[in-house]
């Protein structure tokens, strides 16, 4: 579902008025029958309730001949208990079934009299008062009352009189979009509830009680259920219960997408509403005004909140507000009709928008779940990429397939060679960028040992970086692209010497940096910590020796005078060498020196690669770096 642009909301909307509105000022004989079957005089009192009875008026018509109207009666009925008797007399051409119908949603009863006669007639279940009678030709006086029941009513009131086939076909075609209209509705409703059970929000139900209502509200005004006392009240409790409803669906859509104090205001105007629903309930008020208000009440603020959502970029607000402007549209357009001379307002347009609203609502709900899906695989694709700063891919990779992280590396022991990196008097060196050339030295060394990398094999794995060293490990846990291990280590030790050339050629170091470089094996074991922050950590006699063997470059620039940048291997890493590499180092027996390596009491040699002899006999090594 893609959102649209508010340049797009207001073209729909506005042809969407645009179309409610012809359908609303079409000509009442268009509307209704393809002939004129209006009653085009009558005559018309208000009186309090029950000061007439029927058969008053049928003795003595003249009692509420008072005054004359033509073809619409403009009725203005005040919020009390009012009746408005309507007398009237037709000419019927030929004997047959004849209906009725007052066309304004008003409840009332019609008498029909000929031939000085009552005669039985049958109450037509239709969104307008309607009656049907046999009917002799001659002429039938026609006697109807409206009340009020203590609701404020106005508008025109027009009297058709229809044939059996043309009221057939008028009650046919009228039941079948009634029919439509509310399976439209039941659809969404069943179809919302399906939404819920899959993702459990309670937006959906309170849609599906929004809709419900209007349900109940569209069986009431269209005749389906009959205008007692008991459906008045439970037609207002429905009112209340609408505006319940609604607020709590446009909470759950936009409360987080609107300004904060719009959202507190909802959330007020939820509780508030549903005091007033208990009231309602409990029969402590009936008031036609309390009902409207406090509901017209609740869609007020719950458009603004909607206006303000809208603005501030919400994708569920913008179809939100299209549904408010196609009732509201439809709304004001049926009352300007209403009391418009000439003009039968459509009855229809308010259903019909109706359907349009709770189509835009299902709209939003889809967008609003769309968004918080979206949301969330922003979010996981965050979380994602921030943990690749920590893990592997491959252990993202296994972790997304359901794989416990202790898993993705191994834990088993194994056999490497370990490389200890420190820039020799970090402490002492004294220069503005040297934090920067260590960053980015170290950040060149890391991109070589994650070279080759493939998900089993890797240059190095970094075991610890301290602030001017770090160790790393060379085949375990991962395995090497061709080679020995013990030439891969003595390589990549010197291509982190070259690393720092140029880095401190970039950053115009005034003073050289020297680093010493120990190279031991041994055994190797990945393992997990128990408690606390779970991160992948290696142990074992390889990690201590190549620290051992970097220390004793104090040893050496002391006894032997060997100084600058330093590496100095193990004896067995440097048996496993190949010839070329062999050549680079110098051979020093630890006895004769009296020196010792502490943790490798069996050590009788170690070997030593002055790296300023390498740049000295290769002239391009130093200017490639």
């Amino acid at each position: 579902m893609l959102a649209l642009n508010t340049k797009k909301c207001f073209a729909v909307v506005l042809s969407l008025s645009f179309f409610l509105a012809e359908s609303a000022w079409s000509l009442p004989t268009q509307l209704i029958l393809e002939n004129d079957a209006y009653i085009e005089y009558f005559d018309y009192a208000i009186v309090s309730h029950d000061s007439l009875t029927p058969k008053q008026v049928i003795e003595n018509p003249q009692l509420i001949r008072r005054v004359s109207s033509t073809r619409f009666t403009p009725i203005s009925l005040e919020k009390g208990y009012y009746d408005f008797w309507l007398y009237s007399e037709i000419q019927i051409q030929a004997p047959g079934r004849y209906y009725l119908s007052a066309r304004a949603p008003i409840p009332g009863e019609f008498w029909f009299i000929q031939d000085n006669k009552v005669l039985p007639s049958t109450e037509i279940r239709d969104r307008y008062l309607t009656y049907g009678v046999d009917l002799q030709a001659g002429p039938v006086k026609v006697i109807l009352r409206a009340f009020s029941n203590n609701s404020p009513i106005t508008g025109n009131l027009p009297l058709v009189i229809m044939t059996e086939a043309e009221a057939s076909s008028k009650l046919g075609t009228e039941m079948m979009i009634v029919g439509m209209t509310l399976g439209l509705f039941v659809i969404m409703v069943l179809y919302n509830l399906g939404m819920f059970l899959l993702f459990r929000k309670a937006f959906f139900l309170w849609y599906c009680l929004y809709c419900l209502c209007i349900i109940y509200v569209m069986c009431f005004s269209s005749g389906l259920i009959e205008l007692e006392e008991t459906t008045i009240y439970i037609y207002h409790t429905i009112i209340v219960l609408t505006g319940f409803s609604v607020v709590h669906l446009v909470q759950g859509l936009i409360i987080d997408q609107c300004h904060p104090w719009l959202g507190s205001l909802l959330k007020s105007i939820a509780w508030l509403q549903l005091g007033f629903l208990v009231l309602q309930i409990s029969g402590l008020t009936t008031s036609h005004n309390f009902v409207i208000g406090t509901t017209l009440f609740c869609i007020f603020v719950s458009i603004i909140a909607c206006i303000n959502a809208l603005v501030r970029g919400s994708h569920p607000a913008t179809y939100l507000v299209i549904g408010w402007s196609c009732a509201f549209t439809a709304v004001l357009v049926y009352f300007i009709t209403l009391n418009l001379d000439g003009y039968e307002a459509n009855g229809w347009l308010v259903p019909i928008s109706f359907c349009l609203e709770v189509s835009f609502f299902s709209f939003a709900m889809g967008q609003h779940v769309r968004d918080v899906e979206q949301s969330a695989h922003k979010k996981t694709a965050h979380a994602f990429s921030q943990l690749k700063k920590v893990f592997y891919p491959h252990q993202i990779s296994a972790i997304k397939e359901g794989r416990e992280l202790e898993q993705t590396m191994p834990t088993h022991a194994g056999h490497g060679c370990v490389i200890c990196f420190d820039i020799v008097g970090s402490t002492q060196i004294s220069h503005p960028d040297k934090n920067d050339v260590f960053r980015d030295l170290f950040i060149s060394c890391h991109e070589i040992m994650a070279r080759n990398y493939n998900g089993f094999e890797q240059n190095a794995h970094r075991i610890k970086e301290m602030g001017d060293g770090f160790i790393c490990s060379i085949g375990y846990p991962f395995k090497v692209q061709g080679g020995s291990i013990q030439d891969k280590s003595v390589e990549l030790a010197l291509g982190f010497y070259k690393a720092m050339l140029k880095v401190c050629r970039q950053k115009q170091f005034p003073n050289p940096i020297e680093c010493g470089i120990g190279i031991a094996e041994g055994e190797l074991r990945g393992y997990y910590p128990e408690a606390g922050p779970i991160e992948y950590d290696i142990f074992g006699r390889g990690i201590v020796l190549a620290a051992r063997y970097e220390s004793i470059r104090k040893a050496l620039r002391n006894k032997l005078q060997i100084d600058g940048s330093l590496i100095i291997v193990q004896e067995a890493v440097y048996q496993a060498l190949s010839y070329q590499n062999r050549k680079l180092f110098r051979a020093i027996m630890l006895e004769q020196y009296e020196i010792s390596i502490r943790d490798d009491a069996d050590a009788k040699m170690m070997y030593v690669c002055e790296l300023k002899n390498i740049a000295k006999d290769n002239q391009d090594y130093e200017r490639s770096a």
